[in-house]
């Protein structure tokens, strides 16, 4: 439950401990705490927490986390997001229909990778989601599922509460006119 009744107490040190410097903050009737090993740390935690609080954010009474830290960890990555919504249209859509979504996900996905560190060139990793991410077969209890699920898609593939980055969302659609 998201709520405004909030405090947030001062840094504390706790000696002999691995993580000496402990913030603590109530939300609601439930109290929270983080260690940090550094006081540095430990200040900069509570200068968001009390950002958040001056920007009128609700907080979680259960996580103790502001509205959008929970929703930016709670929401779907864009390649969740795009192969349930490939799961969703692909029972009702015709063939060249199929071929038209797999192909405009897979050219705008690339774009939104916000690290290249070790990613494939953008080329294959099109053909890659063309060919097998965003592509649907029946399962063997006959409901859709993903041609070939990712096990692990990369971590720099946005998570939902990014997407609403417009220069990002530009660099996108600009990517998907230069294919």
């Amino acid at each position: 439950m998201l709520t405004y009744d909030v405090d947030i107490w001062s840094i504390r040190k706790r000696a002999g401990r691995p993580k000496p410097w402990e913030l603590r903050w109530r939300v609601g009737e439930r109290p929270h705490s983080r260690s940090f090993k550094l006081k540095p740390q430990a200040d900069g935690r509570r200068a968001e927490l009390m950002a958040a609080l001056r920007d009128q954010q609700q907080f979680d009474e259960e996580t103790g986390l502001p509205a959008r830290e929970l929703m930016a960890l709670t929401s779907p990555s864009w390649y969740e997001h795009v192969t349930e919504y490939v799961l969703m249209k692909w029972p009702r859509a015709a063939a060249k229909h199929r071929a038209s979504i797999a192909e405009s996900l897979a050219v705008v996905t690339p774009a939104l990778v916000t690290s290249k560190r070790g990613a494939p060139h953008p080329s294959v990793l099109r053909d890659a989601l063309y060919q097998w991410a965003f592509r649907a077969v029946r399962g063997p209890d006959g409901t859709w599922v993903p041609r070939h699920a990712v096990e692990e898609p990369p971590a720099e593939i946005l998570k939902g509460g990014q997407q609403n980055s417009n220069d990002l969302i530009s660099r996108a659609l600009d990517e998907g006119e230069e294919s």
